[in-house]
């Protein structure tokens, strides 16, 4: 099969021939929201959000992406503050994890709103109902809120959504 390639900077022209891939087609799409506001300021992992989930075929792959809104806060101990956001399934096997730390607030009592977003592939390897779990925990200094939706400000929704989809092999 001949390959095709393209130089975006020089812009697309003409036509470009029918793509054959295999696999790839999408099964199953589940979205969450999480409409709680939860922290903490432990460096233990705090769950926020579980999710159950029924894979249709066992040898398909699992896609999964959170978009969230966070604080990070001094908590009135710290010019520092930092966490980590994951995506754990069952075994405490954590499929992607997000960190992020500021280094220098103004004051130990000031924070810092931010959006982020994690995502993890992996194969369950079943059809049966397994649970997926969000979690949050600091670095060990400091505090960290995740928003839930219509938390934080009414200019920020700070809407944090959960989407899997099954992915045939």
């Amino acid at each position: 099969m001949a390959q095709t390639f393209l130089n975006l900077t020089q812009g697309v022209t003409g036509t470009l021939p029918n793509a054959n891939f295999s696999g790839g087609k999408v099964l199953k799409v589940q979205s969450y929201e999480f409409t709680g506001d939860t922290h903490t300021t432990s460096a233990s992992l705090s769950n926020f959000l579980t999710c159950s989930y029924t894979p249709t075929a066992s040898n398909s792959n699992l896609f999964a992406t959170l978009s969230f809104s966070y604080q990070l806060y001094g908590n009135n101990a710290s010019l520092t503050s930092g966490g980590q956001v994951v995506i754990e399934t069952p075994g405490s096997v954590i499929r992607a994890t997000q960190g992020f730390s500021i280094n220098s607030m103004p004051a130990n009592d000031h924070y810092i709103e931010f959006s982020g977003n994690v995502s993890a592939f992996w194969n369950q390897n079943t059809t049966s109902a397994f649970n997926i779990t969000l979690g949050c925990a600091t670095r060990g200094v400091g505090r960290i809120r995740i928003f839930g939706n219509s938390a934080g400000s009414p200019f920020n929704p700070s809407a944090t959504r959960f989407t899997v989809m099954e992915i045939a092999a």
